[in-house]
């Protein structure tokens, strides 16, 4: 009989295992929703922000200089402006000059951001000798984000003072406590939105300023004046005049002098007498 028992009761031991295996390998629909829908993240793009997304999000001002010779400063002009057109692109300033020896054009041009390093690369093409190139990028995504954030925070607040002008303003006071705090409020939304226009321009529009100089052949030498006898003659006599007239001057300048010489030769004369008539 015990031996039954406990044969039994191995029997619903080793039954009861197998249904608590069972119950864990299966998976609720809950669950195979969750595992379905972490499979289909991996490897998606659009899960985590690649590096291309996070930089194409930020604020960046480029701007560049160069210098460099070119050989024809005419044609490199209108080329420059051919190319700023076909970037859609202006020249804002112009300055070109001629000496001697040197033909000088200095420009300031803004071009569209993602049209700066193609422009450059056009530029390096039309240079005989680059002096410099230099390129310099400014990230002003904190000041960006926190202008929009100031400035709509200022709106509200605008907002909620138009509101109590409306329909809270009940005495003069009132109205005009509200109508100044308005207009202070109003000269600084004007301010952040000015500051908040000139950043996004400066984003969209990078400025490159280009120095650029032709080597011009060196002017002829003046022609040399020969002078003849008679203007050497005169020019002497001239010359001897002047010597008279600096001399002159200069024993004006020292007539203590002579004052003092003169007497000491008036008074041993006067003394080598007395001595003689003794």
């Amino acid at each position: 009989m015990k031996i039954i028992l406990i044969s039994y009761l191995f029997l619903f031991l080793l039954f009861s295992c197998d249904s608590n295996l069972e119950g864990n390998y299966q998976t609720s629909p809950k669950n195979a929703e969750e595992i379905g829908s972490t499979e289909g993240h991996r490897g998606v793009p659009g899960a985590p922000q690649a590096p291309s997304d996070l930089m194409s999000k930020r604020k960046i001002i480029r701007t560049g200089e160069m210098k460099f010779k070119v050989n024809s400063l005419e044609k490199s002009t209108k080329v420059i402006q051919a190319l700023t057109e076909k970037c859609n692109g202006f020249i804002s300033s112009m300055d070109q000059n001629n000496s001697n020896y040197l033909a000088r054009n200095v420009l300031a041009v803004r071009i569209p951001t993602d049209q700066f390093d193609y422009f450059l690369f056009q530029m390096k093409e039309e240079a005989l000798y680059a002096d410099y190139i230099r390129v310099n990028a400014k990230d002003v995504t904190e000041e960006f984000i926190d202008i929009e954030g100031r400035l709509k925070n200022k709106k509200e607040v605008q907002r909620r003072y138009i509101e109590i002008l409306q329909n809270k303003a009940k005495t003069v006071e009132d109205v005009l406590a509200a109508e100044e705090k308005i207009r202070v409020i109003q000269e600084e939304i004007e301010s952040k939105e000015g500051r908040l226009r000139y950043l996004k321009d400066n984003i969209s529009l990078s400025t490159i300023k280009i120095e650029m100089y032709q080597v011009t052949e060196q002017a002829e030498a003046a022609v040399v004046y020969k002078k003849g006898f008679f203007s050497k003659a005169v020019d002497a006599f001239a010359n001897g005049w002047n010597f008279i007239l600096e001399l002159l001057v200069g024993l004006i300048t020292i007539w203590p002098i002579l004052l003092i010489v003169s007497l000491v030769v008036l008074f041993r004369k006067k003394l080598k007498r007395m001595i003689g008539k003794e």
